[in-house]
Order: structure tokens, then C-alpha cells, then sequence
């Protein structure tokens, strides 16, 4: 494409797709979230494929999928740190410090392959890991008990009735209870490997150092899956 000497694509783990079992994917697994009722996750998966489209055909594209970003530069907050939780989540994420995800993106755009995806993520954590985490952080106690994911699923169908019903927007939405279940775990093998790209921070130190940032109990910031 004239004018355009690299475009780089932010796109989000989950369109690599998730496992009801703590597996690890890549850039590699077959996606099989297309018939899950996630309308955010079809929308960041249509983005992705529109711009890998688009690569076949000329345009000098490089796709990212970050994981769950945690760090100072957060701007969305994580519901585990400002709902007061009965029961953790079940299921499991891959969180990465934003420092270490935007560091990755200058790798990609300096040197990823055209039409390739490149996942950079941190750590695998089960939600129930993260949560406790960031609620320690923040001098809170986190519950004792896991949602089931059986029980996650008849939430999400309640919760959507209420949506349907009221414009309100809850803390905890039916999207997020039947992503609950999931595991979203992701290996960055490629993005090391042609990149050089290394995450330099575990889950301990991102939430260490959003606390420190935030600096007041019960207010951790973190992005929800990108």
C-alpha cells in the first residue's frame, strides 16, 4: 500500500480463543469461541481478520493480542478490586504488564512479519489468583469460595434478563459471567522467539506497583481483556 511503510494492529487474547480447561494456546490453536454468545470477542475477532484481509492483499500488517493489561497507565477498574466479591471467578487469564505489552509493540512494529499475529502476554493466572492478588493489595480479604462454573452460566442467562429490562448497566454483566468459565491462557513463544520480545514483570510486582501508583485502599485500576 503506497504511504503506509508498517500498520500495526492492537488487537486482544481473546481472539485466539479460550479452553474450559486450563490449557495454553498460540497463534497456532483453532479458534472456537465463534458460537459463544460474546459479542465483544466476535467484534475484536472481526477487526482482526478485517486487517489480516487486508494484509493479503498488500498492506504491510502486523497483528498484536496482548493479555490482561495491568500497570500505572490503567484506565479501566477491575471490578475483583471494587465489587465486593461472595465467591471468586472460576476460569483463568494471561495478565501482562502494559509496560511490558507497549515495549512489545515497538518490537512488532520494528521487527513482525507482515500478516502475522503475535500474542504478548506475562503470566497465566487463574481469575481466582488475580483476584486475591489485587484484593491483598489493596488490604481487602479475598473470598474463600470459587463461583462454579455451572452456576456462572444460569447468572449470566438472570443478568441478561435485567439488562434487557433496565438500561442500567450492572458492575458484573451477563458477558462477563459466561467468560467466566473460560481460560484464556496464552503463550508468547513466537513473539520471543522473532521478536526478542521478554516480559520483565510478574503478577506479585504489576499489582505491587499499581497500588503504589493508586495509593488508596480498594482502588486498583487494571484494563479488562483488549
Amino acid at each position: 500500500v503506497a504511504g503506509v511503510a508498517r500498520f500495526l494492529h492492537c488487537s486482544s487474547l481473546v481472539t485466539i480463543g479460550a479452553s474450559r480447561r486450563p490449557i495454553v494456546l498460540d497463534e497456532g490453536s483453532t479458534y472456537d469461541l465463534q458460537h459463544a454468545r460474546l459479542p465483544y470477542v466476535h467484534s475484536r475477532r472481526q477487526g482482526e481478520q478485517a486487517v489480516l484481509a487486508e494484509a493479503e492483499r498488500g498492506l504491510p500488517a502486523v497483528v498484536v493480542n496482548p493479555g490482561v493489561l495491568l500497570g500505572p497507565d490503567s484506565t479501566v477498574t477491575q471490578m475483583a478490586a471494587n465489587v465486593r466479591m461472595a465467591m471468586a471467578p472460576p476460569g483463568g487469564v494471561n495478565v501482562v504488564d502494559v509496560r511490558d505489552a507497549a515495549h512489545g509493540c515497538v518490537l512488532a512494529l520494528t521487527y513482525g512479519r507482515p500478516g502475522q499475529r503475535y500474542i504478548l502476554g506475562g503470566e497465566n493466572v487463574t481469575a481466582r489468583d488475580l483476584v486475591a492478588s489485587m484484593l491483598h493489595a489493596s488490604r481487602r480479604e479475598p473470598p474463600r469460595l470459587t463461583l462454579p462454573p455451572v452456576l456462572a452460566r444460569g447468572l449470566a442467562l438472570l443478568v441478561r434478563a435485567s439488562e434487557i429490562i433496565t438500561p442500567l448497566r450492572p458492575p458484573i454483566t451477563s458477558q462477563m459471567l459466561r467468560m467466566f468459565p473460560l481460560y484464556f491462557w496464552v503463550s508468547s513463544a513466537k513473539a520471543e522467539r522473532e521478536l526478542g520480545y521478554l516480559p520483565t514483570r510478574d503478577l506479585a510486582a504489576m499489582v505491587e506497583h499499581r497500588e503504589q501508583q493508586v495509593g488508596t485502599p480498594g482502588r486498583i485500576r487494571v484494563e479488562t481483556p483488549v
